[in-house]
């Protein structure tokens, strides 16, 4: 055949370019290697750093509307947006924790002062 002989040397193109194709075949193979390398560690690293804390904020939201305001992510503090907004969200946590102390205490004494006056108490509406 025409194309397996190259008419100047009368060298095979098989035997002429061996070396340049199994040189070439073990690049394919290590870019491939590589490549399947990268997209494990890219999975991975997605799943740690990306999904496992966006899984902690989804619980901890839950709780929070739920009215655990003792519910923290449980994450570290960190300077990336995510850490950002966890310790954002858990100020938030414990703001509502304090008011919801306060409004207890506030509760509290107020019906202390109802049932322990002597005085008529009534409550009027303006509008009715």
């Amino acid at each position: 055949m025409a194309g397996d002989v190259i008419s100047i040397l009368g060298i095979p193109r098989k035997v002429l370019f061996a070396e340049p194709d199994r040189k070439m075949m073990l690049n394919l193979t290590c870019v491939g290697i590589v490549a399947g390398l990268v997209l494990v560690l890219g999975w991975i690293g997605s799943r740690y750093l990306i999904l496992r804390p966006i899984q902690a904020l989804v619980n901890f939201a839950a709780r929070l509307g739920e009215g655990d305001y003792g519910a923290r992510t449980g994450l570290p503090q960190a300077r990336d947006e995510l850490r950002q907004l966890t310790h954002g969200l858990h100020q938030m946590a414990e703001a509502l924790q304090h008011r919801e102390a306060e409004l207890r205490q506030s509760e509290e004494r107020f019906r202390a002062l109802v049932q322990n006056t002597t005085d008529v108490t009534g409550i009027t509406d303006k509008t009715a």
